[in-house]
């Protein structure tokens, strides 16, 4: 009877556990997702000339900062996609930097993309139990 008991127990910490990296896991790409967005969103303001660039450098190392934070719990392959989304908010930054408006159409359009995919992507991991 222990033994059973023990079994059932050591079965409900495994689906538990499962269940908690799976949580960690979708809201780590969560969190990646929006601030790809605000990532993309300032791109675009700036572009317009509707924020200053300090505030647009500043959104854009912090939305860097907090996307790096959130790749621990990712798999490879997100790890993978998060470097990519990485790289192009530096070509953001380096635009922005530079007041090159005109350099940031492509980044930006990358960015809408990346939020594509961690838009696909969570709405895989949402659906698995």
């Amino acid at each position: 009877m222990k033994k059973i008991l023990l079994l059932g127990l050591l079965l409900g910490l495994a689906a538990c556990s499962r269940s908690s990296s799976h949580e960690k896991l979708v809201k780590s790409l969560q969190s990646i997702q929006s601030w790809t967005a605000t990532a993309q969103m300032v791109g675009e303001t700036w572009q317009q000339g509707t924020v200053p660039d300090a505030y647009a450098e500043q959104t854009l190392k912090k939305s860097q900062e907090e996307i790096a934070g959130e790749t621990k719990d990712l798999t490879e392959s997100l790890q993978q996609q998060t470097q990519q989304i990485q790289q192009t908010l530096q070509q953001l930054t380096v635009a922005i930097e530079r007041h090159q408006k005109d350099a940031i159409a492509a980044p930006l359009q990358q960015l809408s993309t990346h939020y594509q995919q961690l838009d696909a992507t969570l709405k895989a991991q949402e659906k698995q139990p």
